[in-house]
This record gives C-alpha cells, structure tokens and sequence, in this order.
C-alpha cells in the first residue's frame, strides 16, 4: 500500500466542508486521508477518534468538551464517510470521496471486500447501493416511469380510424355496429342533442 496521499485542494475549499463541519471533524478528514487503505477504507477510524480525545485530555484542554468522537460521528451524519460494523462491532470507515483526492487505479486492492460490494463508484464518489441518493439508481427509477404521451393516443386514433374504414369498405357490418355499446352511447347522445334542437324550433 502506497505511504504517499494525495489531496483535492478544490473539495476543501467548498463551503460544505470549510462551513459546515467543525474544526475537530475536518482534522479527522485528514487523519482518515492519511490512514485510508487503496480504496479509501479506514479500519482504525475509531481508535484515531479516541487518540486524539486522549490527547486533548493529556494537554488539559479543558475548553473544548466536543470529542473527537463525536466528530466522527459528525462525519458519517455529513456523509464524508461511510460507516461499516462486523459481528462483534469493529467499526471501518469509507470516505466517501476517496477517488476525488487519489487516483483510482485497476491494481489498487482493499482487505474489506464485503463492504466494498455494498457500495458503488459514481463519478469518483462512492453511494451506497440502497441510497436513494444514488445516481444510478435515480436514472433506472426514472426509466421505469418514462411514459410516452403521445403513444396512448395514437393507437387509440389508429384503433378509431380503422374501425372507420372497416365500416366504409364492409356497409354490410354496420348493422353488427349498431349493437355495440360504445356506437350505441354515441347515437344515443347525438339523438338527444337533435331531440333538443327539435324542442327550440317555434314549430
């Protein structure tokens, strides 16, 4: 595993993360940056939390009650990071934006395989499989409810004119039509519709 990371000076310099995380989880950001395996999985993100806790207290810097933590759980809320727990609650960690700051490579390996299948690369960013955030998943919901407008219509019109020309070119069917229900409800209408200009005439 390469001891070498590289870092986005672009994606810290977005108002998401220079605003809306405290000071203690964009220092851990880092700390996960440089203890990330190939795939950006961190397997000791809780022990680091707990280092630097123990490390505020060594100091007796009494002023600053937010752990780190909490800071890691701020991080998984923010969704910088994914947040993976094994049978007897080892936790991993995956920052989600991983192959916005490294290079992703063919070659590069992780030794957490069944976390890496619950999770899919898009744009350089991981999703969860199940997120409704993902992207991929957004565009298959989107296909499944593409409905065409025009085509409805345009077979019943086609349905319509052929039953039309059937009749133009058969006279002898358009007896059998006069017991439809549907050409039945239609004379019947247009009757009614006679039937009251009838009543409007002054004779």
């Amino acid at each position: 595993m390469p001891r070498q990371r590289l870092i986005n000076c672009d994606f810290f310099g977005v108002s998401g993360f220079t605003k809306n995380l405290s000071n203690k989880a964009k220092l851990l950001y880092f700390f996960f940056l440089a203890n990330a395996d190939d795939k950006g999985f961190v397997g000791n993100g809780l022990d680091i939390a707990e280092n630097l806790d123990q490390c505020e207290q060594d100091f007796e810097n009494v002023l600053f009650q937010y752990k780190y933590v909490d800071a890691l759980k701020e991080l998984v809320d923010k969704r910088l990071a994914y947040e993976f727990s094994d049978k007897v609650g080892n936790k991993t960690y995956l920052i989600r934006h991983w192959f916005l700051h490294n290079k992703n490579q063919k070659f590069l390996t992780t030794n957490f395989i069944s976390y890496l299948a619950k999770v899919e690369l898009v744009n350089n960013e991981y999703y969860l499989k199940e997120e409704k955030e993902n992207p991929l998943k957004e565009k298959e919901n989107k296909k499944t409810k593409e409905i065409k407008p025009n085509e409805t219509n345009e077979k019943e019109e086609t349905s319509w004119e052929e039953i039309m020309d059937n009749l133009k070119q058969n006279p002898q069917d358009a007896e059998k039509q006069l017991n439809d229900p549907f050409y039945n409800c239609f004379n019947n209408d247009q009757q009614e519709e006679q039937k009251e200009d009838d009543d409007k005439l002054p004779f």
